[in-house]
């Protein structure tokens, strides 16, 4: 799927010149978790370590048309969270029979 000149015809608007998957990996960043933990009783310390995965799969359907905002709403968040590669799978074009 090729989207012809769809840079030059997207209006500029709210969203300025940047991508919408900028400010959806923005906003996964400002509300990422982080590890924490506290010491409960003296030399007892309790909490949790946010580590994110090296690789993760998400699933982009296709249908009739192509869905690019899945894609951005499931990649975006991921690479925010650190993930280091990501795989999008998607499926076949046409009849699968």
């Amino acid at each position: 799927m090729r989207l012809r000149g769809a840079r030059s015809r997207r209006p500029i608007g709210a969203w300025g010149r940047r991508s919408r998957s900028w400010y959806v990996r923005r906003y996964h960043e400002a509300t990422r978790l982080t590890s924490q933990s506290v010491e409960v009783a003296e030399g007892v310390v309790v909490g949790y370590l946010v580590k994110p995965y090296s690789r993760v799969g998400v699933y982009v359907p296709r249908g009739r048309r192509g869905y690019p905002s899945t894609a951005v709403m499931t990649v975006a968040p991921a690479k925010a969270a650190g993930v280091d590669e990501v795989v999008v799978c998607t499926s076949l074009e046409g009849p699968t029979r």
